[in-house]
């Protein structure tokens, strides 16, 4: 059995095309399923006085166009006093209690941007009103791409958690350095040294 492949043909088919077939697969499997990353997240509530602001903002990240996409808020708008700031057009109606905002289609790679200033004192709005509204397209309901609280919590014990490590080790050094007594100090080396 010297050399079974004597066939040119198999030695450049297994040598150069099977090497492409691979790389090119990953495309052709997403460009044959075509993907939706619609996602939104949002910014505030900030409120001065009687006068509330919130921003949400849209991202379609996938491969296909997002139809008739709307935001669903919690409470219905007030009928007067409220003004959104947006750079496409919108349309504002009132459906099970709730105030829907359509934005119309999303194009892929489009991120859309909505202001949103009530100034009315009657109208209450708070924190988890805001995390319970709803980004919906014809098709899907969106992602949420912001942090969750319990990754918010996260981050913020890490960082102390960093802070108070690295304040521990500074107090550590200081103390091994000047307040440790020389013979703990030397017992301590001596038992260092001997591990090496």
């Amino acid at each position: 059995m010297k050399n079974e492949l004597k066939n040119p043909f198999l030695l450049v088919a297994s040598g150069i095309v099977i090497p492409l077939i691979a790389v090119l697969i990953p495309y052709l499997i997403s460009f044959f399923t075509q993907s939706s990353g619609l996602t939104y997240n949002y910014k505030g509530i900030v409120e001065v006085n009687d006068t509330k602001a919130f921003e949400v903002t849209i991202n379609n990240d996938g491969s296909l166009a997002e139809k008739n996409v709307e935001i669903w808020l919690t409470d219905e708008l007030p009928s007067e006093g409220f003004e959104i700031e947006s750079d496409v057009d919108f349309v504002v109606r009132t459906e099970q209690g709730k105030s829907v905002v359509s934005i119309g289609n999303v194009r892929s790679g489009e991120s859309l941007r909505l202001a949103f200033l009530i100034d009315e004192p009657l109208f209450f709005m708070h924190d988890y009103q805001i995390k319970k509204l709803k980004v919906r397209s014809e098709h899907r309901v969106a992602k949420f791409a912001g942090l969750s609280d319990g990754w918010l919590f996260a981050y913020k014990a890490g960082f102390w958690g960093a802070i108070a490590l690295f304040v521990s080790m500074i107090c550590l050094g200081v103390y091994q350095e000047y307040l440790m007594p020389r013979s703990e100090r030397e017992k301590m080396l001596l038992k260092e040294m001997e591990k090496l």
